[in-house]
């Protein structure tokens, strides 16, 4: 794994960051423009994200006004989310790009080191702002699978299957241990997806509140997975770019 800075925050909650294997490859290509950003996989999830999110918006009957307002309002955020990390990474790319090449310009007087010294205060800024992002949507995550806890609760098919319990008891100790900084995003992510599977078995009402909340869930935590990977390849990019200077 190349160098790699970690960007932090203030925020009480420390989500750690996705494990991804391939990351450090791809931000490889990425800094040497073999591979545009556009086709990189967790930048086209998240468009795969907003287009569903946006889809289901129009496709859904809401019971009231307020369900629809709030429904709508939670899609703005979700969309400006994914829209400040795709800006984000843009702008690390394009500053750590100009850094790589500001050594003959200072050789030759034509920039400063403190230039690049603010260049690199901005870019750890811009990390920063990413990851403040990332936990927005970690937060927004983990509450989407409490409503999921207590739709199973609420639900008499699911709610008293053992199988479906211990799905539930997994995926519960999961998220606990990602919000106490001591499991990757990668973690919840995948016991949501199977406790998801199992609702799938066990409730044959695709129509039930348990389903709703079960897909709203899941396209919450494919939000904070994929922002974990951009989180972890910003950081790889910087580290590869500012910390070898």
């Amino acid at each position: 794994m190349a160098k790699q800075v970690r960007f932090t925050t203030t925020d009480s909650v420390k989500y750690s960051e996705a494990d991804d294997e391939h990351v450090n490859f791809d931000a490889q290509q990425i800094v040497n423009g073999e591979l545009k950003l556009e086709n990189y996989q967790p930048i086209r999830e998240l468009e795969k994200i907003k287009f569903e999110g946006d889809q289901a918006i129009q496709m859904t009957n809401f019971s009231t006004p307020q369900e629809k307002e709030m429904a709508e309002s939670l899609q703005r955020n979700t969309n400006g989310w994914i829209d400040t990390a795709k800006d984000v990474l843009t702008a690390v790319i394009d500053v750590c790009g100009l850094v790589q090449i500001w050594g003959p310009a200072i050789n030759a007087g034509i920039l400063k080191p403190d230039d690049v010294t603010r260049a690199t205060h901005h870019v750890i800024s811009l990390g920063e702002t990413l990851k403040r992002t990332y936990d927005r949507a970690c937060d927004n995550a983990v509450k989407n699978s409490d409503e999921l806890f207590l739709a199973i609760e609420s639900n008499d098919n699911i709610s008293k299957n053992s199988t479906v319990q211990t799905t539930v008891q997994q995926h519960r100790n999961d998220v606990k241990e990602f919000q106490q900084g001591k499991a990757s995003v990668d973690v919840p992510y995948q016991s949501h997806a199977k406790l998801r599977q199992t609702i799938k078995q066990v409730e044959p009402n695709e129509q039930s509140n348990v389903h709703k909340k079960a897909e709203e869930s899941s396209r919450a935590w494919d939000l904070a997975k994929a922002l974990g990977t951009i989180v972890l390849a910003a950081g790889i990019i910087v580290g590869m770019v500012l910390l070898k200077r």
